[in-house]
């Protein structure tokens, strides 16, 4: 009886035509903009500057906001920023604040990101927070519109990823933080938070992966019966 022998290259190349002639799709959620507030506040005794909230209404994008302030041997000053786009938020407080002790001397700033989701939704999550403990703290928060809060966390140094899924409706995302200046010394301060939407398979692509694994299994069957 005549049989067919097939190498393991000759094999290896029959699975890759099957592998590529699927294509692996994915689709993601998305992020809808409602309003951004973005505050900041620095105070370099006996300086205070609180200039007016960044007021955003439903767009994508990237917005600032800052303060600085420059006293009797002291000083304060920061930024504040929020980035919107279909698939990811963003929020950065990062400031420093100096100077004699005995004075007041601090930057403070906050990012609120209002958000609406289609549908259920699932997020990566990072944040960060630098600076020396007892000069530096920031916090992290979100919470349903008109309703209780999912996530909150005092954030310190840089902890691992984590995810959050949500709802379909409307949240508020809050990052808070500040600095202080200690000792006589200039205290610097960084602090992020993020979310970014996980893709989810979409059916073609379940099908195809379903349909790529019963080829290989029918294929391998095949070669060891001509190989048997």
């Amino acid at each position: 009886m005549f049989r067919t022998r097939l190498s393991p290259r000759a094999f290896t190349r029959a699975a890759f035509v099957v592998v590529v002639g699927i294509t692996v799709s994915a689709q993601a959620a998305v992020i809808l903009p409602v309003a951004r507030t973005l505050s900041a506040r620095a105070e370099a005794s006996p300086v205070v500057h609180a200039p007016a909230d960044v007021i955003v209404g439903p767009v994508y994008g990237t917005f600032t906001h800052a303060a600085s302030a420059q006293g009797n041997n002291t000083t304060a000053s920061g930024t504040v920023g929020s980035t919107v786009s279909a698939g990811s938020l963003s929020a950065s407080v990062n400031g420093s604040a100096g100077g004699l002790s005995g004075t007041i001397r601090m930057f403070s700033g906050s990012a609120r990101v209002v958000i609406e989701l289609p549908e259920v939704t699932e997020f990566s999550v990072n944040r960060f927070r630098s600076g020396i403990d007892g000069g530096t703290s920031a916090s992290a928060q979100v919470q349903r519109v008109g309703g209780a809060v999912v996530y909150t966390e005092s954030i310190s140094g840089f902890p691992p990823p984590t995810s959050l899924t949500l709802q379909p409706g409307q949240y508020e995302v809050f990052l808070g933080a500040s600095v202080t200046g200690i000792q006589n010394q200039t205290v610097p301060m960084g602090a992020g938070f993020s979310m970014t939407v996980v893709p989810e398979p979409t059916a073609c692509a379940v099908a195809g992966a379903a349909a790529l694994g019963a080829t290989l299994t029918r294929r391998r069957r095949r070669v060891a019966l001509q190989l048997g």
